[in-house]
């Protein structure tokens, strides 16, 4: 058979790594108009869903039409992805760096996600195609080191081969999955637990929407389990090649909703057409979907699969996040671990589409891993950022107002990232007194990462301090349950200094309003001279009362003190956040974990009791670039 030419101009779609011999006589050809092709290739720009699914569910493609040669590439194109996270070029790279001289495909070792040579099903590849289907599975396990399960990527890769000649774009496309930023739909397993809610929540759909065939597995094996947990294995390696590119078409319109719908249906053929005596139940669905074509036709299996009423692609997205979040399916292995199974990569799908000048989603993600659970399945939306709102403590104030908890995110003008967790929301600052929960937490992001939790935290459930991944998930939780209706003292050494105020902060003479200045004046800012960070004792007086040079020698004379071993007083540990009109504090005891004065010129940061931390930056005094708060939302 000819290659395709040009679009409606072919006598197969199939491109040059596909063995011709394989193809099958039964397989009519069918021709579509040079436009039916062309406008299949821009589906992206003129077509929404819906048209989109019609489209595809009545005509049911054979595998040697023609509009398939442009549909894979059109479909995968049009998901909405993170660009940012991938090129074609990394391939390329990849290929000349690493294979300069191999040309047989068993000279490839096999990614770490792949455990056998069984998991790489070739179709139609030839020698050729079967080379390229290694040389990028491993190119993605040598690019992306979070993928460290993913059964259903080497089927994918190897379909997409079928019908493109340009590995790269191959590439690409299947990067387009693995970097879905689509909201409403799941694409891809990256890890044993996502792998495990795909196979749950399938089981949940069987029993609710094919009680029977559900009951019809508990008689027919003592396992059932077992024939779930190879689910993806049945559609993918025993499916016929044509029944197989539809299911494909659907996958790459629905994500997983369309394999969620094709295995019900199988099980309800099975269940009226299977053998009932077998002894290995998982390998008869397997030899019974092999040969499938015998009993059921495909548009009798795709009717009766995209007949079946799911729930929405949205709803089953949530499905997946508050099943993340929640632990159940952390391995036994990690349970234990540092990670406690929480990884940036967990977290990447929520915080993509947020933009902020100071995070990236890598590192925000990284910031997921430090939150409490219950929050970790929110999404982050911007509240606050001087580069819109100005400099100004008052608009902070006024943006976080019955907004909490929060994240607080400060890049200085020498390119530290540093912030806070927020338990509570500024507007509890009236009072004149220290509050929050020991939900609080300080974290420095760039160019090194650190997370300072409570301390009564690590004296209660062992945290490392100063880690730079979450040690126990629940951890924070816990804290929040024992603290979080309790009110602070003043950050007086008294419970009824309420007058206390921070320092005014004195500027030079010529120094403009900081409300009016802009990013690139605060990054040439010359430092004032500074007020150094109140610090409370029990004799010790207000912080308006000091001057700077008493403020700091005493603040210095107490942080040796405190290094020196002397135990802070539960008093000391238990200021978690204090505000008025010249600035915020977060952490406090023996001096400041954060100070922002209310100019974000003059700002520092200190050993605090209260989180036991390091000094976010190593001067311990700096000017903000841009700072921003984050809320969330469901």
């Amino acid at each position: 058979m000819e290659r395709i030419v040009a679009a409606g101009d072919s006598s197969t779609p199939f491109s040059h790594f596909v063995d011709t011999k394989k193809i099958s006589k039964e397989w009519l050809y069918r021709r579509a108009s040079p436009t039916t092709v062309t406008n299949v290739g821009v589906l992206p720009l003129g077509h929404g869903k819906k048209s989109i699914k019609s489209f595809l569910r009545e005509r049911l493609f054979p595998p040697t039409h023609d509009i398939r040669s442009v549909l894979y590439k059109s479909l995968a194109k049009r998901i909405s992805h993170n660009s940012s996270m991938f090129s074609e070029h990394m391939y390329q790279d990849f290929i000349v760096e690493s294979f300069p001289k191999v040309e047989n495909s068993s000279d490839i070792p096999l990614p770490s996600f792949v455990s056998s040579e069984s998991d790489i099903p070739t179709y139609l590849l030839n020698e050729v195609g079967q080379f390229e289907l290694r040389r990028i599975l491993l190119c993605i396990n040598h690019q992306f080191p979070h993928v460290v399960y993913c059964p259903i990527l080497p089927p994918i890769i190897s379909l997409l081969l079928h019908y493109d000649d340009s590995p790269s774009q191959v590439f690409a496309h299947a990067c387009h999955l693995i970097f879905s930023n689509v909201r409403s739909i799941h694409y891809i397993d990256l890890s044993e637990a996502e792998g495990a809610i795909s196979t749950d929540i399938l089981k949940d759909f069987v029993k609710k929407f094919a009680a029977t065939s559900h009951k019809a597995l508990l008689g027919l094996s003592t396992n059932p389990s077992d024939i779930y947990n190879h689910w993806l294995g049945v559609l993918f390696h025993a499916l016929p090649f044509p029944y197989l590119v539809n299911l494909f078409d659907m996958y790459l319109v629905d994500g997983y909703k369309a394999l969620f719908r094709m295995a019900i249906a199988v099980l309800k053929f099975y269940k009226r057409m299977g053998s009932s005596s077998s002894n290995d139940i998982l390998n008869a669905i397997h030899e019974f979907v092999s040969e499938i074509k015998s009993k059921v036709s495909v548009s009798l299996l795709c009717r009766k699969a995209y007949g079946i009423k799911l729930p929405p692609t949205k709803e089953i997205r949530k499905l997946y996040q508050k099943r993340l979040v929640s632990g159940r399916y952390v391995p036994n292995a990690l349970k234990h671990a540092n990670q406690d199974g929480k990884t940036p990569w967990r977290y990447i799908y929520l915080v993509r589409n947020v933009t902020s000048s100071n995070l990236d989603e890598n590192l925000f993600s990284k910031l997921y891993c430090w939150l409490p659970s219950r929050i970790s399945a929110l999404r982050p939306t911007m509240i606050f950022s001087t580069e819109k709102s100005g400099y100004s403590i008052d608009a902070l104030f006024r943006a976080s107002d019955d907004r909490a908890p929060s994240l607080l995110v400060i890049k200085t003008t020498s390119n530290y990232i540093i912030g806070a967790y927020l338990s509570s929301d500024w507007s509890e600052r009236s009072d004149k007194s220290f509050f929050g929960t020991g939900e609080t937490f300080l974290f420095k992001l760039s160019p090194e990462e650190r997370y300072y939790p409570w301390v009564e935290s690590e004296e209660k459930h062992g945290f490392a301090r100063g880690m730079s991944v979450n040690n126990d998930d629940g951890a924070n939780s816990v804290c929040s349950s024992q603290v979080s209706d309790m009110k602070w003292y003043s950050p007086a050494g008294t419970r009824t200094g309420h007058g206390i105020t921070l320092p005014h902060i004195r500027l030079d003479s010529g120094t403009t309003s900081v409300a009016s200045s802009n990013r690139e004046s605060r990054e040439n800012f010359v430092l004032p001279p500074i007020v150094s960070s109140p610090v409370f004792q029990d004799s010790s007086p207000s912080p308006s009362s000091l001057n700077a040079t008493d403020s700091k020698s005493s603040m210095k004379v107490r942080q040796n003190q405190s290094i020196e071993g002397s135990k802070p007083s539960k008093q000391s540990t238990e200021l978690f956040m204090y505000a008025d009109d010249n600035g915020i504090v977060v952490g406090g005891g023996n001096g400041y974990g954060l100070f922002l004065d209310n100019t974000f010129l003059n700002c520092t940061t200190a050993r605090c009791d209260t989180f036991a931390n390091d000094p976010l930056v190593p001067e311990e005094k700096f000017v903000c670039a841009c700072v921003e708060l984050f809320g969330f939302t469901d």
